[in-house]
């Protein structure tokens, strides 16, 4: 009889060694995970829907740092994770644990996984007893199964394994991952040995000093340059986390992120149609049509010709209305909610001047990024240009008298 303190000891101990393991764990059968309290509102969306966030939640963590299939195999209780690595299930991480419990426990490499069929690409040696994987279940999940000795005790009196199984490399990568180590290496492609990923881990300056812009060109693999960048931050940094640290939102970017929008979407002159929900004294609610976000035509920005008239002689509620969008951080005017707190809101102006000016944003968003773009003539151009036409052609036609 194990008592309930003690099983709490080992849980505890086991959350400290491996949370993901554990956190795996309670995304089981039961679904356990589901009964911890992390949200006031978890109860208000389905179970289903919750379950297959969390689903996706852990495959990206496992994706992100991989998992050690050796040190599975020699501990159940870690074995949760690898049904969560991008490509297997619950189905095929069952087989591929007891196919390697049939094999001493252990693999000496990634491709021991891959079964042996005509089409192979992967260059795999002979078939073993531990190749359950397809190619294509096999290119998805392989980056992600780790193959070392690890913790694993008895794997210490083995020699070292190969360092490329312990990256997040796709094994049909290795022939560009071997040009991209003799490029940095060219030493030892000179003496006829073969640089490989521990070599470049012990000597990362060797990749740093490396232009791979140029080693890809020089190899006709410019297409697969961001492989290329992947594949080296790998050696240079194995499993490390690509994406910034995060940060609690500010008011602004909370904005943004509920709405789904960005400044460059709703960017200063973007013409628009919104329909009026409220008529005011000094301003005007509207809905953005394609949007539905809410937004306000103040009383300076709704006429250009209709100085002292009442905002509700010209706006009805129902209306849809032409807008541009005011995004001007340095001339919109701010807002405060009764808590004295910004209130972040999209500003339109209806007024014809503003809607007919195309000038402006043309030459903004054309002519001042692109120096090579010629705008189009204006109405008032296009009839000077015609003017000056006819003058020209006058003056060179002789005049006839009678």
């Amino acid at each position: 009889m194990v008592y309930p303190q003690v099983r709490k000891a080992i849980g505890v101990g086991r959350m400290a060694l491996d949370p993901l393991a554990i956190v795996a764990v309670l995304l089981g059968r039961k679904k356990e995970v589901l009964s911890l309290r992390m949200h006031e509102l978890q109860d208000r969306l389905p179970s289903e829907q919750l379950v297959t966030r969390l689903e996706q939640t852990l495959i990206t963590a496992v994706a992100q740092v991989g998992v050690d299939i050796n040190a599975i195999a020699a501990n159940p209780w870690r074995q949760a994770p690898l049904q969560f690595v991008p490509g297997l299930g619950p189905r095929k991480a069952r087989q591929l644990l007891a196919s390697i419990a049939a094999n001493d426990n252990h693999i000496k490499t990634r491709m021991d996984l891959l079964k042996q069929d005509a089409d192979n690409v992967f260059g795999a040696s002979a078939p073993t007893d531990v190749a359950q994987m397809g190619r294509t279940v096999f290119h998805n999940s392989a980056p992600f199964i780790r193959v070392r000795r690890g913790e694993v005790a008895a794997l210490q009196n083995e020699e070292e394994f190969d360092a490329v199984d312990d990256i997040r490399i796709n094994p049909e990568e290795e022939a560009m991952l071997q040009i991209i180590l003799d490029e940095a290496f060219p030493d030892m492609a000179e003496q006829g040995a073969v640089a490989d990923v521990r070599t470049a881990m012990e000597s990362p300056n060797n990749l740093l000093q490396l232009d791979l812009y140029a080693v890809a060109d020089a190899n006709h693999c410019l297409y697969k340059l961001q492989t290329w960048v992947d594949m080296m931050f790998e050696m240079l940094v194995p499993y490390g986390e690509l994406r910034l640290h995060s940060a609690v939102p500010s008011d602004e970017d909370a904005f943004y992120l509920r709405h789904g929008e960005t400044r460059e979407s709703l960017k200063d002159g973007k013409l628009v149609e919104a329909k009026v929900v409220w008529v005011g004294d000094t301003e005007v609610k509207v809905v953005i049509q394609n949007n539905n976000m809410e937004a306000i035509i103040p009383q300076a920005f709704a006429s250009s010709s209709s100085a002292g008239q009442k905002l509700n002689e010209i706006f009805k509620p129902g209306m849809v209305v032409p807008g541009r969008i005011r995004n001007n951080p340095e001339t919109e005017e701010v807002y405060y909610d009764e808590n004295q707190r910004r209130r972040y809101t999209v500003t339109l102006t209806t007024a014809t001047e503003a809607l007919e000016n195309f000038d402006i944003w043309e030459r903004r968003y054309c002519c001042d990024i692109d120096r090579a773009y010629r705008p189009h003539p204006s109405k008032k151009q296009q009839q000077q240009q015609q003017q000056q036409q006819q003058l020209e052609q006058a003056q060179r036609t002789p005049s006839r008298t009678a």
